[in-house]
């Protein structure tokens, strides 16, 4: 892959990672945390973290499998975030978890041009 591309994936990746992760933290320490959620964020966290391992790794023999898992978990962190609309903070980790997944999708299966 070009370097300009992979750069593009690991720096969204990562935000969404890091951005996760974050959330889990500020959860777990709530008077009643959500289970479900962070549930949620660590799958996409988890999936996130995993294609950056991929790509720097340069293993595309199984990136589109690890693409297709982020992309998943990060849209499941969407639909779990929107649910929390009141709360600016997982609204905003719902929204780069959306993004994310749109950005991943082009590793599911990429095009090649001649």
């Amino acid at each position: 892959m070009i370097l300009q591309q992979t750069d593009s994936y690991i720096k969204m990746c990562m935000k969404t990672w890091l951005l996760c992760e974050s959330c889990i933290h500020i959860e777990e320490t709530s008077y009643y945390p959500s289970k479900t959620l962070i549930s949620n964020w660590r799958s996409c966290a988890h999936s996130c973290f995993e294609v950056v391992c991929k790509i720097i790794n340069n293993d595309s023999k199984e990136m589109q499998e690890s693409a297709l898992s982020c992309m998943l978990n990060c849209r499941k962190c969407y639909e779990e975030c929107e649910k929390y609309n009141y709360s600016d903070e997982i609204e905003f980790c719902g929204e780069v978890c959306r993004i994310c997944g749109e950005t991943i999708k082009d590793l599911i299966i990429p095009i090649h041009l001649n």
